[in-house]
């Protein structure tokens, strides 16, 4: 994936998740490169990369789209697909994964919440 494209989430469904996902996590998580993305919601401690379930705390609760979210489209489809790397781009090296950007996602052994550092294999030279 090095220097591969991402493309910019425009379906309102997914922008909506990955917004609330995105700004829980960019709130909680330091430019460290480290997954230090657990965050607490109305007293309940998540971690990154939780999935909402029925009963959550944080279930039903509006979301709000999130500027700068864009995925890595893996396999070229033209729309985001269950699985596909959501990044939050720091528009330093825009329309690219790079150094800084947030991932919301994991990818690979990248765990969500960690920051892009340099020399990591989805990172843009």
């Amino acid at each position: 994936m090095r220097g591969g494209n991402i493309v910019a989430v425009l379906v309102g469904s997914v922008m909506a998740l990955v917004g609330a996902i995105g700004v829980f996590t960019a709130l909680a998580t330091p430019p460290s490169g480290n997954p230090e993305a657990n965050f607490t919601f109305a007293g309940v401690l998540f971690a990154a990369g939780t999935i909402v379930a029925p009963g959550d705390s944080d279930e039903g609760t509006a979301l709000l789209p999130l500027p700068g979210a864009a995925f890595f489209d893996a396999n070229t489809s033209g729309f985001y697909e269950f699985g596909e790397p959501v990044y939050v781009d720091d528009l330093i090296v825009p329309g690219f994964v790079s150094t800084g950007d947030l991932r919301i996602t994991g990818f690979g052994s990248y765990l969500p919440g960690t920051t892009v550092a340099p020399g990591d294999g989805d990172s843009f030279p």
